[in-house]
């Protein structure tokens, strides 16, 4: 086969081809197989230096030494240098900077404002004298954002840059407590900024301004996501109670969305205390926290005790577990629960460090499975709840729903009416316990459908519903009428169905709203006033609501027959000035409008039965 050859990249074989008389024609190849290649081009050689932009109210050049003085802003790569005087060498890079020297931007958000200094911009290389700076702060207009939860502070003598993210300072301090007043700071003679992590040894810890521990090794993380196994702070202290106390605790940085911190304390009153917690974040709303704290109490003689008689040792120990978590399984499902176990009330009570925790005696856990879809919500759940009456062994109630299910029904329109309906239902296996009285293997269904209508004109609001509930229970109780068990109901094995009948109204007259303008606090001030008037009447349940046995509200019901008004008076507030908006990269895009926040709220109400 003969193949026909591309054609001549030049004109010099057009000519031969002429010349050989065969016009028209180009001439074939010696071998078939052989191609033309492209001609190859030199590629230019790269510019050479660092691409700058200068700003200056005066400029002067010597060949290639550029001086400037007066306002000098200079724009390289991601960074903005400003200073009052620069002198900047274009051949080498070099530039020498005094006079409020400041040096802002790079993909850390760096800060870096100094007395004077030099730098090679070609090579990141840099000294800096009488610095201070930070690194995850940036600048929104004359706001201050800080782009990462973790900012890193720091001020020295000399900053010395090795290479671009990588610094070293002399005789400096360091911190990530907010300005201009930080709660503690580390200082060191030489600091090491380097992958993301402080790095420094023979260091002190300063709180308050006063020198607390001495570290001989330290190191911190200074980026966003920078994480660092290792140990923490240690914990020195002293109680009445536990006597002297000293602690570790280990921080483990388990992967990108996982930590947790393992320690134990000693008191050398008591005993051993270990405790920790752990963490972790996953995709969306994904969480999962869990913390521990135990004491394995030697004890304490019972006569030291407050307004204890008895005598010997008494063990105070005990354990406190908590979880907290919840799993997205589907956009329409999750897994939901907070898990508690606490098993001494006296433990709480002696050795919890937070008050609200250690005066509470309730200790709740509730795991839940739901489904969300159109308005239709399935669920399965889990309760345990505990509450102590006294520090007494056994003085306690507990609650639980194992399990419980559920299917409810939000408002939906009934056909083409200006009707909505809902219901609610339940299913569940309950038992309560407590000093006297012990109720259980409790079996309960629950059905509650509502029809509702909403009208609305003028600013006047009217809705009415109506619902039909019923309530059957495979065990009820018999109160003690007449005193012969000191109060306290019997069990009856009979069945009890509890049904009622329902309707309520709700009517809202127009909200009265007036506005006042606060101008020596620039804040505007809306004043609101609200009325209801309600109704509503329950008929069905006669005595039988002294017979069903109280596990949660859906057991709370008896007939009423009332009718009430209430007045509901609420103040927000709203600056007059717009705020600026922060745009991409902290450059402010334009005025934003004020925000309205309620600043108080109350109500007065008022039942005729």
């Amino acid at each position: 086969s003969v193949q026909k050859a591309p054609a001549s990249p030049t004109g010099q074989a057009e000519s031969n081809d002429a010349a050989s008389g065969e016009s028209g024609t180009s001439s074939l190849p010696d071998d078939p197989g052989q191609e033309i290649l492209p001609l190859a081009e030199p590629e230019p050689a790269p510019a050479t230096g660092v691409p700058v932009q200068v700003e200056a109210q005066h400029q002067d050049r010597i060949g290639d030494v550029w001086t400037l003085n007066g306002d000098v802003v200079i724009h390289y790569r991601d960074y903005v240098l400003s200073a009052d005087r620069v002198v900047y060498h274009q051949s080498t890079s070099l530039l020498e900077a005094e006079g409020h020297l400041r040096v802002t931007g790079g993909p850390n958000d760096v800060l870096i404002e100094a007395l004077h200094g030099d730098m090679r911009l070609n090579m990141h290389t840099a000294r800096f004298y009488n610095v201070s700076g930070s690194m995850g702060v940036r600048r929104a207009g004359r706001s201050t954002v800080y782009s990462t939860p973790n900012p890193f502070l720091f001020s020295g003598r000399v900053l010395l840059q090795t290479g671009e993210g990588s610094y070293r300072m002399i005789d400096g301090s360091m911190t990530n407590c907010r300005l201009p007043k930080p709660d503690w700071v580390v200082i060191s003679h030489s600091i090491d900024l380097a992958n993301g992590k402080a790095s420094m040894s023979n260091s002190f810890f300063k709180f308050l301004g006063m020198p607390i521990f001495y570290l001989p090794y330290l190191r911190h993380p200074i980026d966003e996501t920078g994480r660092e196994s290792g140990l923490l702070i240690p914990i020195i202290s002293n109680s009445t109670i536990k006597g002297f106390i000293v602690g570790e605790q280990v921080y483990w940085a388990i992967s990108r969305s996982m930590d947790a911190v393992v320690g134990s304390e000693y008191y050398s009153k008591r005993g051993f205390a270990p405790n920790g917690d752990f963490r972790y974040k996953g995709p969306g709303l994904d969480h999962l926290t869990a913390k521990w704290n135990a004491l394995f109490d030697r004890g304490v003689a019972a006569s030291s005790i407050e307004g204890s008689t008895g005598t010997g040792i008494v063990n105070q120990g005990g354990v406190d577990v908590n979880a907290l978590g919840r799993k997205d399984l589907s956009p329409e499902t999750r897994l939901a629960g907070n898990v508690e176990y606490l098993s001494s009330y006296i433990y709480r009570l002696v050795f919890n460090d937070n008050y609200s925790q250690a005066v509470s005696s309730e200790v709740q856990s509730n795991l839940s499975l739901t489904h969300t879809h159109n308005g239709f919500v399935p669920s399965a759940s889990m309760d345990r709840f505990q509450t102590f009456a006294s520090s007494a062994a056994g003085d306690e109630v507990r609650i639980l729903h194992l399990p419980s299910l559920r299917f409810d029904v939000v408002d939906r329109p009934l056909g083409q009416a200006h009707l909505y309906w809902s219901m609610g239902s339940s299913l569940g296996y309950l038992s309560r316990s407590e000093f006297t009285f012990h109720p259980r293997n409790v079996g309960r269904f629950d059905f509650y459908p509502h029809l509702s209508m909403l009208f609305e004109k003028g600013g006047w609001s009217v809705a009415p519903e109506v619902a039909l509930r019923d309530t059957f229970y495979t065990i009820k109780q018999n109160p003690d009428l007449t005193g012969a068990h000191n109060g306290i109901p019997t069990i009856s094995h009979e069945a009890l169905n509890r049904a009622d009948a329902e309707a309520s109204l709700s009517l809202r007259p127009p909200a009265l709203v007036r506005d006042y303008t606060l101008g020596r606090w620039n804040r505007q001030l809306r004043h609101v006033i609200e009325p209801e008037i309600t109704y509503k009447f329950v008929e069905g349940i006669n005595g039988q609501a002294r017979n069903v046995i109280l596990f949660d509200t859906t057991d709370i019901a008896t007939n009423t027959n009332e009718a009430g008004y209430s007045l509901t008076q609420r103040f927000y507030l709203r600056p007059t000035n717009s705020q600026p908006c922060a745009g991409d990269e902290g450059s402010t895009a334009g005025a934003c409008p004020a925000k309205p926040r309620e600043w108080a709220t109350w109500q007065i109400a008022q039942k005729f039965f």
